[in-house]
């Protein structure tokens, strides 16, 4: 479904309420999440961190998959496979979007396609946008907040990649995957060249140190162990795709047992800990 973002206005929410979202399937389509510097420590120890172009600017992100469209750490009933989510992702169905365009000042979104924007006379479990006083609810608020403080560490994380791009320290990821029986190239995926960063000078070095970029440096070089997070849960994908092809071809007539009715995929065995999801 293709979202809808709404400005979070008086007169067109205040009669509404919203619902936190229980899954994400909504990120199922999403391969790339930005990373904050705040984020930076739990995301490296679960996610592999890479550097893409956004708006003619390279961006820390979080690699979910490394196909358009593909998140492989969500599963098919929408439950979140990895050990930490992004905060990019975490206040669904709200985003934060500059007002006009262009410049610093942010205003608050709604998807309104999300189904999580509700008439106020339904759900026990739904949040009103506003109060009786017509300012924001306490948590609708809370979400604000969060939203905004988000904002802060991502320009935080993305003036110190900045720096790494100055420095020269940032080179292309020759990422394949395999596509059939063919491997093909990633394009458009960068890393930290781990040669050049030793090679920087203790001025430079001392300079990246105080931006915040030596620690995106070397949380991007520690965090490539993650890739096989991803074939993991590639493999397990495949598998939840073959078993479900399969089971559309039994013929008419033919006998399924009963406990043939879910996919044979333990799920929750990939990942154990789900501590640092937070």
């Amino acid at each position: 479904m293709t979202p809808q973002p709404h400005l979070v206005t008086r007169d067109r929410h205040g009669a509404k309420k919203w619902l936190r979202h229980s899954g994400y399937a909504f990120a199922g389509p999403i391969n790339v999440a930005p990373i904050a510097a705040a984020e930076l420590s739990h995301a490296a120890r679960a996610l592999p961190l890479a550097f893409v172009q956004q708006e003619d600017k390279p961006v820390l992100v979080a690699l979910m998959g490394l196909l358009p469209g593909q998140n492989l750490f969500v599963a098919p009933d929408g439950r979140w496979l990895g050990l930490y989510v992004p905060a990019a992702l975490r206040g669904y169905p709200f985003r934060l979007g500059r007002t006009n365009g262009e410049g610093n000042n942010f205003a608050l979104l709604v998807d309104e396609a999300s189904n999580l924007v509700i008439d106020q006379a339904v759900g026990d479990q739904s949040i009103p946008f506003f109060d009786d006083a017509g300012n924001p609810h306490p948590e609708t608020q809370k979400v604000l907040e969060f939203l905004a403080k988000t904002r802060q560490s991502m320009e935080m994380s993305e003036r110190a990649v900045a720096a790494l791009a100055d420095k020269g320290v940032l080179e292309a990821w020759p990422l394949q995957i395999k596509d059939g029986e063919e491997e093909r190239q990633v394009a458009g995926v960068s890393r930290i060249n781990e040669a050049a960063l030793n090679a920087l000078s203790p001025d430079d070095l001392t300079l990246l140190r105080d931006s915040g970029a030596l620690a995106i440096a070397y949380a991007q070089l520690l965090s490539m162990g993650n890739l096989a997070v991803l074939s993991t849960l590639a493999q397990a994908h495949a598998k939840a795709n073959a078993q479900k092809a399969a089971r559309m071809t039994i013929p008419e007539g033919s006998f399924v047992p009963e406990d043939d009715g879910e996919l044979k995929i333990d799920w929750n065995a990939l990942f154990k800990d789900d501590e640092t999801k937070q």
